[in-house]
């Protein structure tokens, strides 16, 4: 069975993830824990700004994609168009009707 993310950031019974680094007889000191949350702070501040530039990079490749489409879809429209124009021409030319 799978340890959920509240389990799985608990070593021990009764003691949080962030002492795990320090799993000693004696606990940690309140400088000992100080530095790891600061290092996690950064490393979440670093995952948050590589976050926002995906973010931003899929947002531009979205726009990009979706005016791509949009200029496809025009293309197809027209070509439609012109099919139905030469059809048109040809059932002029051999007397037939058009459905």
């Amino acid at each position: 069975m799978a340890a959920t993310p509240a389990e799985s950031r608990t070593l021990t019974v009764g003691v949080p993830w962030f002492y795990s680094d320090f799993m000693s007889e004696t606990p940690p000191s309140d400088a000992e824990l100080l530095q790891k949350l600061e290092g996690r702070i950064e490393e979440l501040a670093a995952l948050c700004r590589r976050l926002q530039e995906d973010n931003a990079k899929w947002r531009a490749r979205h726009k990009a994609l979706s005016t791509e489409h949009a200029r496809l879809n025009e293309r197809a429209r027209l070509a439609r168009a012109r099919i139905e124009e030469v059809i048109g021409r040809v059932a002029v030319l051999t007397g037939e009707k058009r459905p």
